[in-house]
């Protein structure tokens, strides 16, 4: 009875650490998600009428996801 516990306990410890580590190494800079927004923002208004300033602005953002490693796909 208490090998049985004993190896249920090391499965769940280790399915626990397997999921901490997914999850620590997919995390992002904290700013990707304002930027993500920001990008959505940016998409939107350009699409009712994109300028120069919209373009840039968007640039200036894209270039900023990259520097950081953030996912376009939030």
């Amino acid at each position: 009875m208490h090998a049985r516990y004993y190896i249920a306990l090391l499965a769940l410890v280790a399915t626990t650490s397997q999921a901490q580590s997914i999850n620590s190494s997919s995390k992002e800079h904290p700013s990707c998600a304002s930027l993500r927004s920001q990008l959505a923002q940016i998409d939107e208004q350009a699409r009712q009428r994109s300028t120069a300033y919209l373009t840039e602005q968007r640039r200036k953002v894209t270039e900023r996801m990259s520097e950081l490693g953030c996912s376009f796909m939030g």
